[in-house]
C-alpha cells in the first residue's frame, strides 16, 4: 500500500488534519453501520425470497390457465417457468447495477464534499422504494408486463440504492477508525451480513403464511429502521477533519454551485485516472481481483437457491432454511482463533488494503470504486446466470448448477492476483498488524 499518512482531502487545497474521535462517538458509529448493514442484508433476503416466490406464481399462471395452487403444481417448478423466472430476475440485477456503475463515483465523491450522512439517508430511502416499486409491479401484474420488473431499477440513477448505501457505511467507518483497527471492524461489522441472511430465511418462511402481499410490506418496515438509523448517523467528516480554511466568502449561490460541479467534475477524473491508470499498479490489480472474485461470486450465490428449489422440489422458504446454514457456519469462522485463514476474511482485509492504497482518491471516491466493480461483476453476471442456467435445465441432472461452476472458474483469476502480489516492506508490516488485530 502506499497510504501511510493522512487520506488527501478529495478537494485540492483543503488542508485537513485528524482529530481524536471519542469513544461514544466511535460506538455510535459502529453499531448505527452495523444496524444499517443488518437490516439491509435481513430486509433484501428475505424480501427476495418471497417476491422470487410470487414471481414463480404468476409466471406459473401466465403459462398455464388452470394452476390452482403454484406452491403445490410440479408445473411451477418446470423447465419452462424456471427458465423464465432465472431470465426475469438475473437481467434486473444487471440493470439494478448500472445506475452504480455509471454514479457510483460520482455519488462517493459528493459525500467527500457535501457529507456522508445526506447521500447514506437519500441511498437507504432509495432501497425503500425500490422495494416498493417491486410489490406494485406484482400488484397491477394484470394491467402491466412483468417485465416492467426491469424499469424499477431506474430509481437507483436518483437515490443510489443499497450498494451506494454499503459503500458510504464502509467509508463513515473508515474515517472514524485507525489502520491499525481496519480490518477488524470490517470483519465484525461485516458479519451483519451473514447473520442477517441467516436471520432472513427464518423470517420469510415466518411471514408467509399471511400471505405473499402482506409479507412483503412487512419486511420493509425493517428497511425503514436502517432508514431511522441513517437519520441518526452523525457526519463524520465534521468529526474526523477540520479544514483550515473553511471561510465562506460572499459569492452568489449559484456560481457558487457552478465552480463545486466543475470542481466535482475535474476531481472525478482525477480520481479515476489515480485508481486505474495511475503509477499504482498494485491499487489497479488489487481493483481488478475484486471484479474476478465478484462476477464468480455472484454467479454462485445468486443462483444456488434457485438450484435448490428446482433441484429438489423445494419451496422457496425451505431452500432458504437450508442454505441458511452456510452462513452460520461463515460467521463461527470468522471468530474463530484461525479466522484470518478464512475466506470470508479476505474480504474485509482486500477492502482496507485498497483503502489504504488509494491515497490519491479520497476514501468516499476509492470505497465507491470498489462498490462500482461489485455493480460491474453483477451486471456482468446477470446475463451469463440466466444463459447457463437455461442451458443447464436443457442438460438436467447435476448440470443444473452450471452456472455455479463457471463461477468457481471465474474466481481463479482473482484468487492467482492475490496470492501473486508481493508488496514492501512497511505494507507487509502494516497487513501484519492488521492480520493479528483479526485474531
Amino acid at each position: 500500500m502506499t497510504d501511510h499518512g493522512d487520506i488527501e482531502p478529495l478537494l485540492a487545497g483543503a488542508s485537513v488534519e485528524r482529530s481524536p474521535v471519542s469513544r461514544r462517538t466511535f460506538w455510535r458509529v459502529v453499531l448505527l453501520s452495523y444496524t444499517m448493514l443488518f437490516c439491509s442484508q435481513l430486509y433484501a433476503s428475505s424480501f427476495n425470497t418471497v417476491l422470487f416466490e410470487t414471481l414463480e406464481g404468476l409466471l406459473c399462471r401466465d403459462m398455464y390457465d388452470d394452476v390452482g395452487d403454484p406452491l403445490a403444481d410440479p408445473r411451477c417448478k418446470g423447465e419452462a417457468v424456471q427458465s423464465e423466472l432465472s431470465l426475469l430476475t438475473s437481467i434486473e440485477a444487471s440493470f439494478e447495477m448500472i445506475p452504480p456503475m455509471l454514479c457510483g463515483i460520482v455519488y462517493g465523491l459528493v459525500a467527500d464534499v457535501y457529507g456522508r450522512r445526506p447521500i447514506l439517508m437519500l441511498s437507504t430511502f432509495g432501497a425503500v422504494l425500490y422495494g416498493a416499486l417491486d410489490i406494485a409491479v406484482c400488484w397491477f401484474h394484470d394491467y402491466i408486463s412483468i417485465k416492467f420488473f426491469w424499469a424499477v431499477p431506474a430509481v437507483y440513477f436518483f437515490t443510489g440504492g443499497a450498494l451506494v448505501s454499503a459503500s458510504i457505511n464502509y467509508t463513515i467507518v473508515t474515517d472514524i477508525v485507525p489502520k491499525s483497527q481496519r480490518s477488524a471492524v470490517f470483519l465484525a461489522i461485516s458479519s451483519a451480513f451473514l447473520i442477517g441472511a441467516f436471520l432472513s430465511a427464518y423470517l420469510a418462511a415466518a411471514l408467509l403464511p399471511l400471505g405473499h402481499y402482506p409479507a412483503m410490506c412487512a419486511l420493509i418496515l425493517i428497511q425503514i429502521v436502517g432508514l431511522f438509523a441513517a437519520c441518526l448517523m452523525p457526519e463524520t467528516i465534521a468529526i474526523g477533519e477540520k479544514p483550515h480554511d473553511a471561510v465562506e466568502d460572499a459569492t452568489p449561490f449559484s456560481k457558487k454551485l457552478s465552480a463545486r460541479v466543475a470542481e466535482l467534475r475535474a476531481q472525478s477524473v482525477s480520481s479515476l485516472r489515480d485508481m486505474f491508470w495511475g503509477s499504482n499498479t498494485k491499487l489497479t490489480l488489487l481493483l481488478l481481483s475484486t471484479l474476478f472474485t465478484g462476477v464468480g461470486k455472484q454467479l454462485v450465490g445468486s443462483v444456488m437457491k434457485q438450484y435448490a428449489v428446482k433441484r429438489y422440489e423445494l419451496s422457496w422458504a425451505r431452500a432458504g432454511i437450508i442454505l441458511s446454514y452456510a452462513n452460520l457456519l461463515r460467521l463461527a469462522l470468522c471468530f474463530m482463533p484461525g479466522s484470518r485463514a478464512s475466506v470470508y476474511c479476505l474480504e474485509p482485509t482486500v477492502r482496507s488494503l485498497v483503502v489504504s492504497m488509494g491515497r490519491d482518491a479520497g476514501t468516499g471516491s476509492i470505497v465507491s470504486a470498489m462498490e462500482v466493480l461489485t455493480a460491474v461483476s453483477i451486471a456482468i453476471a446477470g446475463p451469463i446466470i440466466a444463459a447457463t442456467f437455461r442451458l443447464g435445465m436443457k442438460l438436467g441432472g447435476d448440470w443444473i448448477g452450471l452456472p455455479m461452476y463457471i463461477g468457481g472458474g471465474i474466481m481463479v483469476p482473482g484468487a492467482l492476483i492475490l496470492w501473486l502480489m508481493r508488496f514492501d516492506e512497511e505494507i507487509a508490516e502494516e497487513l501484519a498488524e492488521e492480520s493479528d488485530g483479526l485474531l
